[in-house]
Formats: structure tokens, sequence, C-alpha cells
């Protein structure tokens, strides 16, 4: 269980606030900046003096990212970009922020609400059978994981995924559902996400039966594998 943090969350005002002071129209980097945080148009005279800065933009900017490029680079940059913001898991919590900061907010905010897990290592959970979600939450690199539970026809469908940028790729994953000595095992990679829809995977999930545990609760052991 995540206990007490002692480090400070910044506040997207805060984040805001440290680009603004490294902002200024003077140089091509802090022009873009201040522009991307003020949403001021380009006036002619501004327009005519800086024609390199036509198609330069930043995109996850209040979010820390710094990097600029040009309009034609702003899909690929968005599937790398560590900035991208990722909405809190706790119900009902709109925080937008970056994946790390995310982890912080949880952590500070949400006291209580996810369980801390080391790589490599198996960690035992306990659900009902109609809760949603569990959060995970990495000790050492400040992650978030989400442990899905979906209600489907004859039991549980249950499945992981991390919380980060859309390039975090190939991180795997065992989930062991132990029951009378019968055990079902699940191999799977994660899929990376940015909002906890609740939507249903097509495929790397276990399904656990209802006799399997019997009704009520899901105890499962999972390890979340670092390579």
């Amino acid at each position: 269980m995540v206990r007490g943090s002692t480090v400070a969350v910044k506040s997207e005002k805060s984040v805001i606030g440290s680009l603004r002071s490294a902002a200024s129209p003077s140089s091509l980097q802090g022009w873009c900046i201040w522009r991307a945080l003020t949403h001021k148009p380009v006036s002619d005279q501004e327009s005519g003096a800086n024609n390199r800065i036509k198609n330069v933009i930043l995109v996850n900017a209040k979010y820390g990212c710094k990097d600029m490029f040009s309009c034609s680079m702003k899909s690929s940059h968005e599937k790398e970009c560590i900035y991208i913001p990722c909405k809190c898991p706790h119900t009902g919590c709109g925080f937008l922020a970056s994946s790390k900061e995310l982890a912080l907010h949880f952590s500070h905010r949400h006291v209580g609400f996810g369980i801390q897990f080391s790589y490599d290592k198996f960690i035992s959970v306990s659900l009902n059978t109609r809760q949603k979600q569990i959060v995970l939450l990495d000790q050492n690199d400040a992650r978030l994981f989400i442990v899905h539970n979906h209600i489907v026809q004859h039991g549980n469908m249950v499945h992981i995924s991390c919380m980060g940028p859309k390039a975090i790729t190939d991180t795997h994953y065992d989930v062991l559902a132990r029951s009378q000595g019968s055990t079902l095992i699940l191999q799977s990679s994660m899929k990376t996400i940015q909002d906890n829809n609740g939507d249903a995977p097509t495929a790397g999930f276990l399904v656990i039966p209802s006799d399997h545990f019997g009704f009520g609760q899901l105890k499962l052991d999972i390890r979340i594998k670092s390579h």
C-alpha cells in the first residue's frame, strides 16, 4: 500500500511557471515557448521578422516538453514525447500530467489507493469480482500500472496496462490465479495507455471462470518484468 510521500507534487501551474521563467521572445526556443503558453497570435511584423518560426510548433509544452519541430513532424513527435499527458486513474480525479508527475501526484494525493511493487518479483493482490481496477506503483522509477478487471459472461477478464508515453513498449508481465490445486496463467506484453477509459482488450488477457475462486474475491499473483 502506498504510504505518505515526502516528495512534493509539481502542480500544472508550477510546470507552466518554470517554462514561463525560461521563455524569452528574444530567442527562437524562448519565443516558441512563450507563444505556446500565452496562445497569442503572431503579428504581421513578427511573422516577417521570424520566418523561421512560421512552421515551428511545440506539443505538450505546459507538461514540460521543450522540443521544437515543424508542423509535419507533429504526429511522429506525439508518439515519442515522454511528456504526453496522462489522466489520473483514480475515480473522479481529472489531474493531467506527464507519467512521472502523475505517479508523484497519485502517491501524494491518493494515499492508500495503490499498491507498491518491485520489478521481477511476484506480488499478491486481491480484488472484489466487481472491482474495476487496482493501481500498482513502482517504488523505484515512479510508474503507474493498472490491473484491469472486466466482468464477462462466465467470469472475469483480467489484464494489465502501463500509464505512460506511447513509445514505451515491450513491458511483459505474468498473472497467476491459483485455486484448489489448479493454476491459470497469463504471460503477456502490456499496452501503454494515457487514459483509463475501461475498454476491454481484444488480446492479451486472462479469463477466470466464476467457479475458480467462488464468488466474491479474485486472488492474483502478479509479476511485472523489468526487461
